[in-house]
């Protein structure tokens, strides 16, 4: 394999083509069949890391993205050097500035790192104009973003310890040369190491929060959020390092306060990370096309035994803190520790009726062994064009799905470092921060006292009436992973009549029968009245609420009774009982029942309400995933609407 490498670096070939080459002897079909693995897998998927190596690993995929999104892509500059974390913000009439870390090579480090802008760019970053160096040998240039808000120019950088962290500075004239004094400007706020509800549990820490990864900063709506770094494994490596990378947001709260920081909460991601879970960092701008929001562009890796994960992925928000799921934009390169070899960059750029997004690809330095730099391609930024249209359709369909857009608050979140913080604040208080072992006992005993909140699983009730899309829900929990309660199991609820007890106050039975499963529906879930007691035993428990028009609903499940009691002469009576009525009700009477029922379970809870013959495949899934905090979203499939025919097997899917 190895005396190929050369060759399997310069073919050109697409999957199509190769495997429509039918007139090749068995010799070379062998080498023929390998190539179109290596083919599929290096240009139509995501790499395997172990596939990888910082000559062949770069991203030779710039034609692959979202072609429903993006109308093209173009390779518009290219270097030859170490530079990462690239920040483009408008100047007004003197155009653009191009801002990169400069340092030493590979990874643009070490004591003597620095900010390198250039001004007077264009759209393809094509620059004329002075070049500028800020913050050298300062920690601010580590990673450091430039946020241009209103008519004036900030910085935000720093590395954070017990002492110091990043610093707002600014605001100066958005201009070449307010940009070149922003390194004397004046300090705005600050977000010390310490800053409250910060989290880093590396072991060389100290418990404070290092800051170790990009920054940005946003004003969205009416207010404006810091986004860092947080690390959330106590992840042992041998440099003490990587864990779980994740971002925390802070809001400025006054002019020159900031108020605690909070995780941020993406849909559909996993709340409770694992080692392999990373989001290197949030690039978060303001939406071009509506102030109320803001867009963050996220590189993901994701590493497992079974193979590993990278994309860029987009989510829009309307606090700052809670996001949509990711729409995934382009799949990317794992490469070391965490990374991946593409970045995207801190800033948009509107002209006429397009907005360009762009991402630094094959970036140096985040392979272990990108030590030879010139063994490695130039990195080069593409840039991304989507249509204004287009991008207004997104943020609207998006906008509707997402409960904080719809709600305008702010979700509670789960928070599962309430140990880590509380051991934090106290071995500091003690001087026993830098000892790892008391840090480590001291959070043992605080779970064992009081478990994590971080429950991994996910309970779904759909407390609809009968034929209002139980089934359909059922393939929705399918769809999600989650285990159901099927028919036997519930049979046997039924017939013992647990869910009676429940209601009399002997609901342990009850709840013993639930708790092997995640999703719920039909009867006896049916019964509003059940509701407070699942929610006082599932703290965790979601309610979907299935619905239709009464009118509809009415006539459908008179028919339905109607047909089913000629085979089961009670069905009828049993149906409507369980709707409060006794006997058969009149088409007005049953659309009565089910807004009465409707009604009672919106006054017990909070529900999503889903009406299956009115959902559209663009907002319904996110939604779902979203209020469900699915831990994976099926977003490429549509709308499922299930005519019964039968019911799940008991446990399905497991």
């Amino acid at each position: 394999f190895g005396k190929n490498e050369a060759r399997l670096s310069a073919f050109n070939v697409s999957c199509h083509r190769v495997a429509s080459n039918h007139a090749i002897d068995a010799t070379r079909h062998r080498w023929a069949a390998m190539r179109l693995v290596l083919c599929c897998a290096v240009v139509g998927a995501v790499r395997r890391r172990a596939d990888c190596t910082p000559a062949t690993c770069v991203g030779d995929d710039d034609t692959n993205y979202d072609r429903d999104f993006f109308g093209d892509a173009r390779v518009v500059r290219s270097f030859d050097d170490e530079r990462r974390y690239l920040t483009v913000v408008g100047l007004g009439a003197s155009g653009l500035a191009l801002a990169a870390r400069r340092g030493a090579a590979p990874s643009a480090d070490g004591p003597g790192t620095y900010v390198h802008v250039e001004t007077g760019c264009d759209d393809a970053f094509a620059c004329t104009d002075a070049k500028t160096t800020l913050f050298r040998g300062r920690s601010a240039a580590h990673n450091l973003a430039l946020w241009r808000d209103a008519d004036g120019l900030y910085a935000l950088g720093g590395l954070g310890n017990a002492k110091q962290g990043l610093e707002l500075r600014g605001p100066v004239a958005p201009t070449p040369e307010g940009l070149a004094s922003l390194g004397r400007a004046p300090t705005k706020a600050t977000l010390l190491g310490s800053h409250a509800s910060c989290v880093d549990r590396r072991p060389r820490t100290g418990t404070f929060c290092e800051f170790d990864g990009r920054v940005s900063m946003v004003r969205v709506s009416d207010r404006v959020v810091a986004y860092a770094r947080s690390n959330l494994i106590r992840n042992r490596t041998r440099d003490g390092g990587f864990g779980g990378r994740h971002v925390q947001a802070a809001i400025l709260e006054s002019s020159a306060t900031f108020g605690p920081f909070a995780s941020i909460n993406i849909a559909a991601y996993a709340t409770c990370v694992e080692p392999g879970d990373n989001i290197y960092y949030a690039a978060v701008t303001a939406n071009p096309v509506d102030p109320s929001t803001a867009l963050g562009l996220f590189p993901v890796v994701h590493n497992a035994p079974g193979g590993d994960d990278a994309f860029v992925g987009l989510a829009l928000t309307c606090d700052g803190v809670a996001f949509s799921p990711l729409k995934r934009l382009l799949n990317s390169t794992p490469s070391s520790l965490g990374r991946s070899t593409d970045h995207p960059v801190l800033g948009l750029v509107s002209r006429n009726d397009k907005v360009f997004f762009y991402v630094h690809r094959g970036v140096h330095g985040v392979f272990d062994d990108d030590k030879e730099m010139e063994r490695l391609p130039p990195s080069r930024v593409v840039r991304y064009a989507v249509s204004l249209d287009r991008l207004r359709a997104y943020t609207a369909s998006t906008k509707a799905a997402l409960p904080t857009c719809l709600h305008k608050k702010r979700t509670q979140s789960i928070d599962p470092h309430e140990c880590w913080l509380e051991c934090a604040q106290k071995t500091r208080d003690r001087g026993q921060n830098w000892n790892d072992a008391i840090v480590d006992a001291c959070v043992a005993a605080c779970e064992r006292r009081s478990p994590s909140t971080c429950d991994k699983r996910v309970r779904l009730f759909g407390v609809g009436a009968k034929k209002t899309g139980t089934t359909s829900l059922s393939a929705v929990c399918r769809l999600l992973g989650l285990r159901e309660m099927g028919l036997r199991a519930k049979a046997r609820v039924l017939d013992e009549k647990l869910h009676v007890r429940a209601l009399r106050g002997d609901p342990q039975p009850f709840i013993d029968a639930l708790s092997p499963y995640e999703c719920f529906q039909d009867s006896p879930f049916t019964d509003p009245e059940l509701i407070p007691v699942i929610a006082r035993h599932f703290p965790d428990a979601k309610f979907v609420l299935t619905t239709r028009s009464p009118d509809v609903w009415a006539a459908s499940s008179l028919r339905w009774t109607q047909l089913r009691s000629r085979a089961y002469a009670p069905y009828a009576d049993h149906f409507w009982a369980a709707m409060g009525f006794r006997g058969t009700p009149s088409r007005d009477e049953a659309a009565g029942l089910l807004a009465k029922h409707d009604a009672r379970v919106r006054a017990l809870t909070d529900v999503l309400e889903l009406d299956f013959s009115t959902e559209k495949s663009e907002t319904f899934w996110p939604k779902v995933c979203a209020f469900v905090h699915a831990s994976r979203c099926p977003l490429d499939q549509p709308v499922p609407r299930v005519v019964p025919k039968g019911g799940a097997r008991d446990g399905q899917p497991s």
